[in-house]
């Protein structure tokens, strides 16, 4: 489903958060996007259902994005890091999967005092925004269509 809607959110991507085109329109930006959409999902778990229920789905999502691929669960766990870290500085935890997203979509950084550099802030927002389209709604929608047990 989301193979279908990628070519009109990667050009809306473009625009918003400045990310380079030649970057977006490959297949592996996809995969990228998915990854991030899994990982907010996967972090949302706890806040829809109870332990046992959370348990059985995380390991469902964790066998299903790693069984052909061991690496991504290192991915994932570089999403769920980002979202406690920003979580725990009192920031929305869709900032900083944002922020991990912009890296790997190769969104610009701009300069700080002295020589440090950061992601673009306005581009963090779009790809926050962005990603706030699958955000819980989505887990209600389905909590309320199908009965989800461990």
């Amino acid at each position: 489903m989301l193979s279908e809607y990628w070519p009109r959110m990667s050009e809306n991507l473009i625009l918003s958060a400045g990310l380079p085109p030649e970057r977006l329109r490959t297949d592996e930006a996809l995969v990228d996007v998915y990854l991030a959409f899994v990982a907010t999902h996967y972090h949302d778990l706890p806040k829809l259902f109870d332990s046992e229920v959370t348990d059985a789905l995380r390991r469902n999502i964790w066998y299903g994005i790693t069984r052909k691929n061991r690496d991504l669960g290192q991915i994932l766990r570089q999403y769920m890091q980002a979202m406690e870290a920003s979580e725990l500085e009192g920031d929305l935890y869709l900032n900083g999967a944002a922020a991990v997203l912009l890296g790997k979509l190769g969104g610009d950084s701009v300069p700080t005092i002295g020589n440090g550099r950061i992601l673009s802030p306005t581009a963090i927002m779009a790809i926050t925004e962005f990603l706030t389209v699958f955000d819980l709604d989505w887990w209600r929608r389905l909590q309320s269509k199908f009965s989800v047990q461990a």
